[in-house]
């Protein structure tokens, strides 16, 4: 990821690699950091921006942008798709599919010691109230607004997704369409969560990081990042990008600048 070695792998691959990566069935990717230089920067952008000039200033306010973000505990280098739509908004050429007006999000836990191997009463938990619930709202482009909708899952980032599911994928109703039936195809791998270290204890940030693919396309991983006091607003933010980038990408969004 330092810009040195970067720019010495675009020049030459070989002058890096002991071994080209295609050969033991991997490929070479570009990471993203506050240790990226100007080239490194220019050839990931490339990969998804046409007409983009080496010398434009905007590479170099992104970079800036990257290091202040990964300051504030921001990760990119495994969160491809936020790092895309960070450079499409500071280009001025990201327009989102949807908006999320309100989130509502409520569970009931029973009593509990906290002793390992402890089973909780999920009987008097329903009795609470039920599951957990997620209720949202939200907007799309041409001013529609759909919702509230109600979800309930395991959890509360899992009703989350019940919940925006019911409003993005699903039929809104008597002669109205679902806004994006094709979000069924996408579906979550794997989910990181890091407490950052910053002495502040329960009210710690965290960086949560969650990974992608396309049902059929299992060879292509992608990931989001979002990063606040509450593990469970990172993680809902960073499902929402999600559900973006496979929207940008299904609709096979390209920028030009």
């Amino acid at each position: 990821e330092g810009g040195t070695h970067s720019d010495a792998w675009l020049k030459d691959p070989n002058s890096v690699e002991h071994v080209r990566a295609d050969l033991i069935g991997n490929r070479t990717t570009l990471g993203t950091s506050n240790q990226a230089g100007r080239a490194l920067m220019y050839a990931r952008l490339a990969e998804f921006i046409s007409r983009l000039r080496k010398g434009d200033s905007r590479i170099g306010e992104l970079l800036e942008t990257v290091g202040r973000l990964e300051s504030d505990g921001w990760l990119f280098e495994t969160a491809d798709a936020s790092f895309q739509f960070l450079a499409l908004r500071q280009l001025g050429k990201l327009v989102p599919f949807f908006k999320v007006l309100i989130t509502e999000l409520t569970e009931r836990i029973p009593s509990f010691t906290g002793l390992p191997g402890e089973e909780l009463d999920r009987s008097l938990q329903r009795s609470m109230g039920g599951s957990p619930k997620a209720t949202i709202q939200v907007a799309l482009p041409d001013g529609t607004e759909i919702g509230p909708k109600t979800g309930q899952g395991s959890g509360l980032v899992d009703a989350f997704d019940h919940a925006m599911r019911k409003a993005l994928q699903e039929r809104g109703g008597v002669g109205r369409l679902a806004a994006f039936p094709e979000l069924k195809g996408l579906e979550l791998v794997n989910y990181h969560v890091k407490a950052l270290v910053d002495h502040n204890g329960t009210a710690a940030k965290v960086r949560v990081v969650l990974f992608f693919r396309t049902k059929g396309n299992g060879d292509e991983i992608w990931g989001t990042v979002a990063v606040s006091e509450s593990v469970t607003e990172a993680s809902v933010r960073a499902l929402a990008a999600g559900y973006q980038f496979f929207l940008h990408q299904h609709h096979n969004q390209s920028a030009v600048v």
